[in-house]
């Protein structure tokens, strides 16, 4: 290794011990070297006075997913600067444009039909929407008849004799909105995309808009199936700071504590933790934390439920004899 490679190789060692992820032999060895190498004690030191004044709030362990989704979170931040959006507004109207060519640019808005045509007499038409979807419904209020395109189009079947035909095809449209957040229409609409297949960046964007919206319903449908789903840690993490904030809600504590068993993230785990223990009159909740949180990988989280518990018992054992 260089020199360059060595003072990495210390730094990232620094921050491991400084956040209890080494193991027990390697902190022995990490303790032994403090002793024996002042320069090394000196940038422990520098470390720890560093990691001291930052405040940690209630993650106490970086994970490489939580430093991507810092990372993502950031990038988002310098985009929005470079590009110098002036507010909320002017991000709306420019969400969905971009310099690529029409072919994929209609992909942000397509609305798929399957229409069956059966001409016979008097030339009836007959439309037969693919599904019944009331999310798409609200999508196609925003788009204007001249704006839609047909694309895809496919003929199913044919009769030459009853001249009876079947055609396939999609309808895209590219629309501009110029809209207020506080319309639930247009909440709905940002709650679709993003469950949609959008990048990382745009995902980032709509939870941070949607975040202090989750009482509507929609949103809150959008944030849950986020965290529950999304790749992206920081959405994951977004979407679990504003569920919490209604955890009162007994659907949104059953998201969090699925979000609290099976989320690989650290962080996210920790956010939707320290919403469900405002909540330990739910038996399910201290079913979860005894079953599942007592042994979480995250020390933080472990000593917590260790902490409650021990609170817990000697009132329990008050209540028992006073009943014998």
């Amino acid at each position: 290794m260089n020199e360059q490679q060595l003072i990495q190789q210390d730094d990232e060692l620094i921050v491991a011990y400084l956040y209890d992820e080494l193991s027990e032999q390697s902190r022995e060895a990490f303790e032994k070297r403090l002793q024996n190498d002042p320069s090394f004690c000196e940038k422990y030191n520098q470390h720890s006075q560093l990691d001291q004044l930052m405040s940690r709030g209630n993650q106490p362990i970086i994970s490489d997913q939580r430093a991507d989704a810092v990372r993502w979170s950031l990038q988002r931040k310098l985009r929005k600067e470079a590009a110098k959006r002036q507010s909320k507004a002017g991000w709306l109207q420019n969400l969905w444009t971009g310099q690529v060519s029409f072919k994929y640019q209609f992909a942000s808005m397509v609305a798929t039909f399957a229409l069956g045509f059966y001409v016979a007499g008097e030339r009836e038409v007959i439309i037969q929407p693919v599904a019944d979807n009331s999310q798409q419904s609200e999508l196609l209020a925003f788009v204007e008849k001249d704006d839609l395109h047909i694309t895809d189009m496919q003929l199913k079947q044919v009769d030459t004799q009853s001249g009876d035909i079947q055609v396939v095809y999609s309808l895209a449209s590219r629309t501009q909105l110029d809209a207020n957040l506080s319309n639930q229409k247009v909440q709905g609409l940002l709650a679709k995309t993003m469950q949609d297949d959008v990048s990382d960046s745009t995902r980032l964007d709509l939870v941070d808009l949607l975040k202090d919206y989750s009482n509507t319903q929609s949103v809150r449908n959008a944030l849950s199936h986020s965290l529950l789903n999304d790749p992206n840690p920081g959405v994951r993490m977004v979407a679990a700071e504003s569920l919490a904030k209604i955890s009162h809600d007994e659907n949104v504590r059953d998201v969090l504590r699925v979000a609290l068993q099976g989320d690989v993230n650290p962080g996210v785990r920790v956010e939707a933790f320290q919403a469900l223990i405002q909540h330990l009159d739910d038996k399910k909740t201290i079913e979860v934390l005894k079953n599942h949180s007592a042994n979480d990988s995250n020390l933080y989280i472990r000593n917590q439920v260790k902490t409650l518990f021990d609170l817990e018992r000697p009132v329990v054992k008050e209540q028992q004899e006073i009943n014998i």
